[in-house]
This record gives structure tokens, C-alpha cells and sequence, in this order.
């Protein structure tokens, strides 16, 4: 299982530095991304009974999928506003960032729940911006 995820993942950091296939590998990669953060997080617990086991899974698929979340909105801002040339960029950065917050939650276990409530806190405040950036054009309203 672990090799299977280590080659999905790097298949995924390979993809997301070509343009086109980057949004193409996002499609097919959304529900299998919250399904690996499920099992790995279940994995963990799996001597805990099935309770610590089930929480554990939806736990899982939720981080993975409020990531997911967080980078589709950013990548959906650059792809816009820079025709998807600023991509690998950010993909670069978003490896960084997954390596340096691996590091930290081997190093400071409690540190996920701060990178979980921070990505929740992310995804709402930008969501939000966005639907405040259309609100006093009169047009849009109807």
C-alpha cells in the first residue's frame, strides 16, 4: 500500500508541473486523493477498534480533501489571471510546503490540527473574498 501511494504521489508531482496535464490528472486524482488520506489515516489506527478506526478514516478523507480544496482555489486564480504559466511555479511550492509540514508533524505531532484549522480558516476566507468581490455590481445580482 505504501509503495502504491509513494508511486501515485510521485506520479502526481510529476503531472502537476505540465500545464495541460495538470487539470486533467485533477480530475481523475480528486477522489482518489480523499480515499489515500482515508486509508492512511485508518492505517494508523487500525489496532484501535473500529470506532478510532472509522473516525480515523473520515478524518483522513477530510484533510486530504480540504487540501485538495484549498489548492484547487489557488490554482484556479492563477490559471485565470496567468493562462496556467504560473502553475508549475506554485506546484513547486506546494511540494516545499507538503515536505516542510511533513517534517513539522514528525517533529511537533499537535502541529496538524494547526495546519488543519489554518487550511479550513484558508479555504473559507478566500471562498469568501471571492463571492464579496461580485456583490455591490448591481448587474450580477439578478
Amino acid at each position: 500500500m505504501i509503495a502504491a501511494l509513494l508511486i501515485l504521489a510521485a506520479f502526481e508531482m510529476a503531472a502537476d508541473k505540465v500545464p495541460l496535464l495538470d487539470s486533467i490528472q485533477d480530475v481523475v486524482a480528486t477522489p482518489l486523493r480523499a480515499i489515500a488520506g482515508a486509508l492512511i489515516f485508518a492505517a494508523i489506527m487500525q489496532n484501535q477498534g473500529t470506532a478510532a478506526l472509522m473516525a480515523s478514516g473520515l478524518a483522513g478523507g477530510a484533510i486530504a480533501a480540504t487540501a485538495h480544496a484549498g489548492k484547487t482555489v489557488v490554482r484556479a486564480g492563477a490559471t485565470t489571471t496567468g493562462a496556467g504559466v504560473a502553475n508549475p511555479f506554485i506546484s513547486f511550492f506546494e511540494d516545499l510546503l507538503t515536505f516542510i509540514g511533513s517534517i513539522l508533524l514528525l517533529l511537533v505531532p499537535m502541529a496538524g490540527i494547526l495546519i488543519f484549522l489554518f487550511l479550513v480558516f484558508l479555504v473559507y476566507r478566500i471562498s469568501r473574498k471571492r463571492k464579496r468581490k461580485y456583490e455591490g455590481l448591481r448587474i450580477l445580482r439578478e
